[in-house]
């Protein structure tokens, strides 16, 4: 990949988007009333059978949850004048896609800022009052439930809209169902800095929430900040329990996060150097009770001077013995080489697996490249059980990689990609999660300020793909497909999505695994997976007592 020189951007301005029930007969016998054993064996008993009836049950807003901007611990730090420890240079932003009803209707689209429940300092609750933000207006509820299967001249269109804003903080963002259908909508928040000690390259899909989720390969070793974030965009409380594994044998202090009570609408911020302190690879499992939350951590470094790299780590599949990673960037080993010497501590592109429980997993990685050639990774089997391992990728030649990880128990996996050629200047760092087989339809956002790449995967079957880019008017472009071979790999060339950053991916046969990667500059890198979007609302059997 080549990455092309940038103007610099205004300050902390946001991206410029265009815009059985069975009866069964009883016998009873009164009192008085005698019946002779041969007269119950004359009746007979027939069971009777009903077909359970379907109860239809509405699909509520599709809710998903937008990381923050990423921002320093605190802004009171001094540096050398050369570096301010706050960006001046910023364009940042949620980037979001959404697509109509078979009657091109949209849905009404919300977004609303979280407040702040505990701050880093450990200062009392935010009193910001939460508003939401219409960037499309709902649609009547008695209208909005109606389902329609075409447009009123009576053809079937779908379309779509892209929106934007610009607020920095986290945020909630709501779609409308409609028909008693959830909505497709896809979310992207991106952050690009120039200068400052957080400058880098930085994305994260918005997520939907979760009751079980996994954050892994952050990093609080020396020079590195990394800053949990849990967010609760339901009306529900959420009783919020983290557990920890990290590399070494440090106990974790998880403290208050053992039973952390979260309110609706709001987030919840600390740092997991706090945690486990000192530790190169680290992976949280946040579980809650009560509401669903939203999960990423902030992960920075600071090489004396020098920026070293920025990223969210957002959450992706659990735990399983078959996992895939499904964008993984490697530089040339020189580049690598340079950045790495001398220097301790700094590695290169990383696989991170993590093995819950006591016991020791044996561990099998294979790398796939774009042209489909695989590459075996070695690794130092067994991995330790309760502790997350950090796999050296250097040694794979330049490219754009999937991965496939297995074990004999299960484990968690994702990975770290580098960008850049010297410890002495900046450079950035990008992690992505393993990632869920793709619905047969999903609507993929893509980061702005960057030049995005896409790569799609198959494991042991022929799959076929099928994508639309959705255009600033709104119109879904031609469908452009493609056969992937059963175990191989296809990159996507997104100059034909033209200006569009978000587009409708099709898929049908063998499992699909989908990833994107964008760079900027010289050294801006970063990297998502991508999120199956939710299936229709079905009808579920009621069973009558």
């Amino acid at each position: 990949m080549t990455a092309e020189n940038e103007s610099p951007a205004k300050q902390r301005k946001p991206f410029p988007w265009k815009s059985s029930i069975g009866g069964v007969l009883l016998v009873g016998l009164a009192a008085g009333v005698i019946v002779a054993e041969p007269a119950l064996k004359s009746i007979t008993t027939e069971t009777a059978t009903f077909e359970a009836p379907v109860a239809d049950v509405p699909s509520a807003d599709t809710v998903l949850s937008c990381a923050a901007t990423p921002a320093l611990v605190t802004t009171d730090a001094t540096t050398d004048s050369q570096f301010t420890a706050d960006t001046t240079e910023q364009t940042t932003g949620v980037s979001v896609g959404v697509l109509s009803d078979a009657g091109s209707r949209i849905p009404g689209v919300s977004i609303t800022s979280l407040a702040e429940q505990s701050a880093l300092d450990g200062s009392e609750e935010s009193t910001a009052t939460a508003t939401a933000k219409h960037l499309t207006q709902r649609i009547p509820e008695k209208q909005a439930t109606q389902l329609l299967s075409s447009g009123e001249d009576g053809t079937t269109n779908v379309v779509g809209k892209n929106l934007s804003d610009g607020r920095e903080s986290f945020a909630k963002l709501v779609a409308q169902s409609l028909g008693n259908q959830p909505t497709m909508i896809s979310g992207m928040r991106t952050t690009l800095s120039r200068d400052g000690d957080l400058a880098g390259f930085s994305s994260a899909p918005c997520m939907a929430p979760s009751y079980d989720q996994w954050l892994v390969g952050a990093s609080t070793a020396a020079e590195n900040t990394s800053i949990l974030t849990i967010a609760n965009p339901s009306d529900s409380p959420a009783t919020v329990s983290v557990s920890v594994y990290g590399s070494t044998d440090e106990e974790p202090q998880v403290g208050t996060l053992d039973r952390l009570v979260i309110a609706p609408g709001a987030q919840y911020s600390t740092l997991v150097g706090g945690i486990v302190p000192n530790d190169p690879a680290v992976s949280l499992r946040v579980q809650s009770q009560g509401g669903a939350v939203s999960a990423s951590i902030q992960q920075s470094a600071l090489r004396g001077l020098i920026p070293a790299g920025i990223d969210t780590i957002s959450s992706g599949v659990g735990a399983s013995t078959d996992t895939v990673v499904p964008f993984v960037w490697v530089q040339s080993a020189a580049a690598t080489e340079s950045l790495t010497s001398g220097a301790e501590g700094l590695a290169g592109t990383e696989l991170l697996v993590s093995v819950p429980g006591a016991a020791a997993a044996t561990v099998k990685a294979v790398a796939t490249d774009a042209s489909g050639t695989k590459h075996t990774i070695e690794i130092p089997n067994p991995l330790p059980g309760g502790r997350t391992s950090a796999v050296s990728l250097d040694a794979l030649p330049a490219g754009s990689y999937s991965i496939r990880v297995s074990a004999n128990r299960s484990i968690v996996a994702g990975a770290r990609t580098v960008r850049g050629d010297s410890v002495t200047r900046a450079h950035d760092s990008a992690f992505i999660a393993a990632g869920e087989r793709l619905s047969q339809r999903q609507l993929v956002t893509l980061p702005e300020g960057g030049n995005p790449y896409v790569l799609l995967s198959t494991d042991d079957a022929a799959a076929s793909v099928s994508l639309r880019s959705l255009g600033s008017d709104g119109t879904l472009g031609q469908a452009i497909t493609h056969k992937i071979a059963a175990n191989s790999t296809l990159m996507v060339d997104t100059k034909s999505f033209e200006s569009s950053r978000s587009f409708v991916l099709d898929t049908s046969g063998g499992a699909v695994y989908g990833g994107g990667l964008s760079v900027s500059g010289k050294t801006g890198v970063t990297a998502f997976t991508f999120q199956p979007s939710s299936s229709a609302t079905q009808g579920i059997p009621v069973i009558l007592p």
